[in-house]
């Protein structure tokens, strides 16, 4: 017997359509045009959460708008800023760019720690060492805990055991608490977008050089955000392939395209070769 699909399940719509467009610094905030944005698919953008990563000033991430939108800016909120815009002018929505800021700074972070653990996982004596001068809390450091019901800061041997420092741990103890810890987080980002669990045909989300009949398992985010979140999540258990970059006054991730790749940018090259060589000059 031939079972009739609805036709309103063979349109269905992907749980998150997002605008980007035209973007520039006005004092503290990043302004969007919503006149002149343009609607897309931001689950097929599988470089979002890195791309975020990498936002350091406004003007990073007036770069990030016009490719990928605003950070949380709700269906509602463009509503109300389309109604209050005259016919004739421009439609502006705007975000703090400490919004952006603190995205990029944790989203940094977190692909730091997971790049450590898979280094550290692959028997990287660096590595290893790098972890434990994150995670092995000696007793007299300062830790932020949460008291009755408020955050304090207290000394480590005071509201800390010796196993939850991992004084005593070895090396794989360290590397799986650092790889908890950073799983953690990414769950934590997830948590302030309040996504719910999602199955989608990657080729139908838009995304480039997936064939349909390519299902991914994952979360529906509710905003821009959230789809950082989940796409950094992914590239991580794809063990997609994603360095930082070499040259110190960077420090970036970014997506390795050659395997001899160490820098994001043939600038970040030219100025890490130029201050050997200006170091070479000096010691001679």
């Amino acid at each position: 017997m031939n079972r009739r699909v609805p036709r309103d399940w063979l349109v269905r719509p992907m749980p998150i359509r997002w605008r980007r467009g035209p973007a520039w610094v006005d004092g503290d905030n990043i302004v969007m045009d919503l006149r002149r944005s343009t609607d897309y698919q931001p689950l097929a953008e599988p470089h979002v959460g890195v791309e975020l990563s990498r936002v350091r000033t406004p003007e990073d991430a007036t770069a990030f708008v016009q490719r990928f939108g605003m950070l949380r800016a709700t269906r509602e909120d463009r509503r109300v800023v389309q109604m209050r815009a005259p016919e004739d002018g421009w439609a502006p929505l705007r975000e703090g760019f400490v919004d952006f800021e603190a995205a990029a700074l944790d989203l940094h972070g977190i692909l730091e720690d997971a790049l450590l653990v898979q280094a550290a996982a692959g028997g990287g004596a660096e590595a290893i060492c790098e972890l434990r001068e994150r995670f092995v809390i000696p007793e007299d450091r300062e830790v932020t805990v949460r008291g009755a019901g408020d955050l304090v800061v207290a000394r480590a041997g005071d509201v800390l055991s010796a196993e939850d420092r991992l004084v005593d741990a070895d090396d794989r103890s360290v590397v799986l608490r650092a790889s908890h810890d950073t799983a953690g987080r990414l769950n934590d980002g997830w948590a302030l977008d309040e996504a719910t669990p999602y199955v989608f045909d990657r080729a139908f989300a838009g995304e480039h050089g997936v064939t349909p009949g390519t299902w991914r398992l994952g979360l529906a985010p509710r905003n821009l955000v959230g789809v950082a979140y989940l796409s950094v999540a992914l590239a991580l258990a794809d063990r997609q392939p994603i360095a930082i970059c070499e040259d110190r006054t960077c420090r970036r991730a970014f997506f390795v395209t050659d395997g001899r790749q160490r820098f994001c940018t043939s600038t970040c090259a030219n100025r890490t070769r130029y201050r050997r060589f200006r170091a070479k000059q000096k010691e001679r």
